[in-house]
């Protein structure tokens, strides 16, 4: 069973790769550079995201932030594939750990209330992003309940 990604709004999509490079970009490496994040299977649909310090500071000029570019593709395991779809992402270079949950998760509320289609995957993700980051969940619910409602990209 495979997700039909055609059904979905681009709005969608654009958050599904921002939550997916905040949840394995953000926490990781030094400050102001991602790496190469891997592949991430949804069921059919694969989201890639590469960046670079360079790319960074030619785009932006600056330190203050990250940028990485992300595509996401189809696998050839479905009937249809769907167009390429490119997008840039720009994170706080600053953000620290209680401030990459707060985005996730609100993100994650947001997707799966919007989508119920992708339950399964959210809470996939939601228990994979528990497992690496137990020791700031005791910031979280103070961070969460002072974090504005909307938080996409």
């Amino acid at each position: 069973c495979f997700l039909d990604v055609e059904k979905f709004q681009p709005e969608l999509i654009r958050d599904l790769i921002y939550l997916l490079f905040v949840l394995r970009g953000a926490p990781h490496g030094r400050p102001g550079m991602v790496s190469h994040l891997g592949n991430i299977d949804c069921q059919g649909l694969v989201l890639c995201a590469y960046g670079t310090q360079d790319v960074l500071f030619e785009r932006l000029g600056t330190r203050e932030s990250t940028m990485v570019d992300v595509q996401a593709y189809h696998l050839p395991t479905t009937s249809t594939c769907i167009s390429m779809i490119t997008s840039e992402v720009i994170i706080p270079r600053r953000a620290g750990p209680e401030l990459t949950a707060g985005i996730y998760f609100q993100l994650m509320d947001d997707l799966e209330a919007r989508d119920a289609t992708l339950g399964g995957f959210i809470r996939g993700l939601r228990m994979a992003f528990l497992s690496h980051y137990t020791d700031d969940l005791k910031n979280l619910k103070q961070f969460l309940s002072q974090m504005p409602k909307s938080q996409t990209t």
